[in-house]
C-alpha cells in the first residue's frame, strides 16, 4: 500500500506558508484589494457593514479574524451555507493573482494537504475544526480540501499553456 504524501501547514515561513490564508499576498475581491486572503474572507461576512469593512483593510491578518469573532453577531444570516463557496473563490483570486504562490500551491503535487490547527489554538478555546484538522486527527480539513481543488484546476490550466 502506498501511502500519499502529507503537507502539514498553519503558519510559518517556509514555502508551504503560502498555503495558509494570513500569508502576505494581496487578493482583489469585491472591488477592494485585500492585504490577504483571511482580509477578503472575512469582509464577505459584513456585506452591509461598511464600518467594519473600512476596518478590516487597516489591520493585521489575526486582527480580522478576531474582529470577524467579536462581531458575529452582524455575520450574515446566510453565512453558513455560502461560507464554503466564499472560501472557494478567495483561494482561486489569491492563487491566480499570485504567480509565485500558485507555483508553490502546483508544486505540491498530489500531496494531501492538511491546515494543522496548533494545540496551542491562540483564538478561542475552541479551534475551528472545519477549516482545519488537530494533530489528534479530529477535523473536517475543509481548508485543505479547498486548496487540492484550487491546486487541480491551475494544475491542469498549467499543462493546457503551451
Amino acid at each position: 500500500m502506498v501511502m500519499k504524501r502529507k503537507i502539514e501547514f498553519y503558519l510559518g515561513a517556509d514555502p508551504t506558508g503560502v498555503l495558509n490564508n494570513t500569508s502576505p499576498h494581496p487578493v482583489a475581491l469585491f472591488g477592494v484589494q485585500w492585504p490577504t486572503a483571511e482580509h477578503a474572507f472575512h469582509a464577505a461576512k459584513f456585506p452591509r457593514e461598511p464600518q467594519l469593512l473600512q476596518n478590516l483593510c487597516q489591520i493585521s491578518a489575526p486582527q480580522a479574524k478576531e474582529l470577524a469573532i467579536e462581531n458575529a453577531a452582524k455575520v450574515s444570516v446566510h453565512w453558513q451555507v455560502i461560507r464554503v463557496d466564499v472560501m472557494r473563490v478567495v483561494l482561486y483570486e489569491k492563487f491566480f493573482q499570485n504567480q509565485p504562490a500558485r507555483d508553490i500551491l502546483i508544486e505540491t503535487g498530489d500531496a494531501e494537504l492538511i491546515e494543522l490547527i496548533p494545540d496551542a489554538y491562540p483564538w478561542s478555546n475552541r479551534p475551528n475544526t472545519f477549516w482545519g484538522r488537530l494533530s489528534s486527527g479530529e477535523g473536517q480539513n475543509m481548508l485543505g480540501t479547498l486548496l487540492m481543488e484550487v491546486r487541480a484546476y491551475f494544475a491542469d490550466e498549467a499543462k493546457l499553456r503551451p
